[in-house]
């Protein structure tokens, strides 16, 4: 991971086993894997138990983006069956 100091704050996650950099701006944070997490993905996270290796790699896999259930089923005109129901 490059470093740079002037926007980035530099810390171990050991849910991870990797090297994170937290944008000074509080904004994102950058896995060592290359993962970017917003700041609402953190707030989600840190609401809700927070993060596993099982849901990184789900969302370095996947490109996703983490929502609460609210706004991930707010669309109801989605052809999809709720998984949750």
């Amino acid at each position: 991971m490059a470093r740079n100091p002037d926007r980035y704050n530099y810390f171990f996650s050991g849910a991870l086993d990797m090297e994170c950099a937290e944008a000074k701006d509080g904004s994102h944070v950058y896995t060592q894997d290359g993962v970017r997490y917003t700041a609402d993905e953190i707030q989600i996270l840190n609401n809700s138990g927070g993060l596993s290796k099982k849901l990184h790699y789900a969302k370095k896999i996947f490109n996703g983006e983490i929502v609460n259930g609210k706004q991930a089923h707010s669309d109801n005109s989605s052809s999809f069956n709720r998984l949750d129901s």
